[in-house]
């Protein structure tokens, strides 16, 4: 996947931080990126 500019193990991070801050705005922006990028 980083051919197509996807790092899935930080975006598993930020989402996973941003879950348990409860911070789901902010999660679900990082998987509307990674969808708009290509990311499965």
């Amino acid at each position: 996947m980083p051919e197509k500019g996807c790092l899935p193990n930080e975006f598993s991070t930020l989402l996973h931080g941003y879950c348990r801050k409860g911070k789901l705005s902010e999660a679900n922006a990082i998987v509307n990126e990674m969808m708009r990028n290509g990311c499965p």
